[in-house]
C-alpha cells in the first residue's frame, strides 16, 4: 500500500532507504539510462552524496567543475541582468514573472563534485531494491489512475503524466540535443548561453559531444552537420503551496518534487 512512482535514481535512492515501498515504474535508471547524457549531471560533493556512496559500497573520489557564462561578449562574469536573461531565454519568454535567485546555480564558477559512474549507482541500488518490490507501468499512455489502491506515495515523476488529479498542472517541453564539438568551451564543463544568436541555452560538455539545452523542438536543425540525436522532455512543472498542502498522502521528491 505504499508506493514509489518512478524508478530512476530519485525512486531507487528512496527505496534503498525505505525497504516497506514498492517501486512503480516503465524501466530501472529513468533519464540515467538515456543514450546520451541529458544536460550536466553530476553528484554533489555533501554530506547525504558520501553516506550513499558509502552504503552502496563505492569509492569516493574527489573532483571540481567549472562553469562558464557566454554572452555576446564572449565568455563573462555575471550579474543579475545576466541572471534575468538566461531566467527568459531558458523558459521561452519575455517576463519575469516567477523569477527568483535560485535561477543559474547562484553565479558559482566551480562546485565540488563526487567523480562517479552513474550506470554503476543505478545498478548497486537496483540490485538492492529490485525483487518482487517493482511493478511495471506505461507512463506514455498514462496507465496510472484510480485503479491503484494506496496508503501513501512517493512521486518522482512528472505530474502531468499521472491521471490521478483533477487539476491543470504547467509544465514545460525540454529538448535536449547531442552535437559533435563545434566550438571551444574553452575549460568550462558546462556553459549558461544568453547568446542572441543562439536557440539553446545552456550546452555542457559530454566526453567527445556538446549537448545543448533547446526550449522549442522547431529550433533544432537536424540537417546541421553537427547533429547528432535529441530527445525531448517534460522538464518542470509548477505546483502551488497549497495544492500540495492539501496532498497528505501524496510527497514530491526530486527532480520533480516541488
Amino acid at each position: 500500500m505504499k508506493y514509489i512512482l518512478g524508478g530512476g535514481i530519485t525512486g531507487l535512492i528512496y527505496a534503498f532507504y525505505n525497504k516497506n515501498y514498492t517501486i512503480i515504474t516503465p524501466e530501472i535508471g529513468g533519464q540515467m539510462k538515456s543514450n546520451f547524457s541529458l544536460g550536466p549531471r553530476y553528484l554533489h560533493d555533501t554530506l547525504y552524496s558520501r553516506k550513499l556512496l558509502k552504503d552502496i559500497n563505492i569509492n569516493i573520489e574527489e573532483s571540481k567543475i567549472k562553469i562558464g557564462y557566454l554572452s555576446d561578449n564572449g565568455f563573462v562574469v555575471p550579474d543579475d541582468s545576466f541572471r534575468k536573461q538566461y531566467f527568459m531565454k531558458s523558459r521561452n519568454t519575455n517576463s519575469l514573472e516567477h523569477f527568483d535567485s535560485s535561477v543559474m546555480n547562484s553565479y558559482k564558477s566551480e562546485i565540488d563534485i563526487l567523480k562517479v559512474d552513474f550506470d554503476e549507482i543505478i545498478e548497486k541500488l537496483k540490485t538492492e531494491v529490485i525483487n518482487e518490490k517493482v511493478e511495471s507501468i506505461d507512463l506514455q499512455n498514462n496507465l496510472i489512475n484510480n485503479t491503484i489502491k494506496f496508503k501513501h506515495v512517493i512521486s518522482t515523476v512528472p505530474i502531468n503524466k499521472l491521471n490521478i488529479f483533477n487539476y491543470d498542472f504547467q509544465s514545460f517541453d525540454m529538448n535536449y540535443v547531442q552535437y559533435k564539438i563545434f566550438e571551444d568551451l574553452q575549460d568550462f564543463d558546462y556553459v549558461y548561453d544568453i547568446r542572441t544568436n543562439t536557440k539553446f541555452h545552456r550546452i555542457t560538455k559530454d566526453n567527445d559531444f556538446l549537448i545543448c539545452d533547446c526550449f522549442n523542438e522547431v529550433d533544432i536543425d537536424k540537417n546541421n552537420e553537427y547533429y547528432i540525436n535529441h530527445i525531448k522532455l517534460k522538464n518542470a512543472q509548477i505546483l502551488s503551496v497549497d495544492f500540495v498542502k492539501d496532498l497528505s498522502d501524496i510527497k514530491f521528491v526530486g527532480r520533480y518534487g516541488t
